[in-house]
């Protein structure tokens, strides 16, 4: 093989190299991600869960006020 394509064949590898650690890093954002949208999509739940015991438990009646300007 000549220096020129001994040269090129090591700069194509560096490139494959380089591509690879980019999908890796590209890889580990993605799972991060997830995780945090899992996370995220959990507290959502427990919000609602909570909001839905406090309703639950609230002692407002069927005699809210329906017309607030005192009608």
């Amino acid at each position: 093989m000549t220096r020129k394509r001994k040269g090129d064949a090591d700069a194509a590898r560096e490139a494959v190299c380089e591509l690879q650690e980019s999908l890796d890093s590209a890889r580990r954002l993605i799972g991060r991600t997830r995780f945090l949208l899992a996370g995220d999509a959990l507290i959502a739940e427990e919000a609602l869960i909570t909001a839905a015991e406090a309703q639950a438990t609230s002692p407002a009646t069927s005699e809210t006020v329906q017309n607030p300007s005192g009608e």
